[in-house]
């Protein structure tokens, strides 16, 4: 869990050691605050240089930083409730951005000029007193395999269904 906890200044937290094209990433967020911004940072270069999910206490939006400078890519919503945590996912294909809350389509924007085709993700707070970030998961959306060394650390994620049984088994 990543808690973001000061006095409203902003904050970024990266996973540098990742770096992908066509990806979802996907995580759990709660914010205390009624004010200020929680959000997810993705194809992220440099701290002047990424994309980002950016949620208000009015609506969500998705935007580009270039060089500091930011461009909105679309918007869309309503603001988050305070006290509740929310899934968010984010994926990233080609130059197409979209966002699901709670497994429901929040949001949809390209990037016409395609300007960043790859990067790390991160986690986003501006202005919170205290927000939280847990369960990140990042999967590969596109046919690129990944190498495993000796000593890498791997997690399996195991998925239990309450189906019934099919006929037959």
């Amino acid at each position: 869990m990543l808690r973001h906890d000061n006095d409203g200044a902003g904050g970024l937290a990266i996973a540098t050691a990742f770096t992908g094209t066509n990806y979802s990433l996907s995580a759990m967020l709660a914010s205390t605050d009624g004010s200020g911004d929680i959000g997810l940072l993705f194809r992220y270069r440099d701290s002047s240089n990424f994309y980002r999910f950016v949620w208000s206490n009015s609506a969500y939006r998705l935007d580009k930083v270039v060089g500091g400078g930011i461009t909105q890519l679309g918007s869309a919503g309503q603001g988050y409730t305070t006290n509740r945590w929310y899934h968010v996912e984010l994926r990233a294909v080609n130059n197409t951005f979209t966002v699901f809350i709670d497994g429901v389509q929040a949001l949809s924007a390209p990037d016409p000029a395609s300007t960043f085709s790859s990067g790390s993700v991160g986690a986003y707070a501006n202005q919170q007193s205290y927000a939280e970030f847990d369960n990140f998961l990042v999967t590969r959306l596109d046919n690129a395999g990944c190498t495993v060394g000796a000593a890498d650390l791997i997690t399996y994620t195991l998925t239990v269904s309450n189906q019934g049984r099919a006929t037959g088994h």
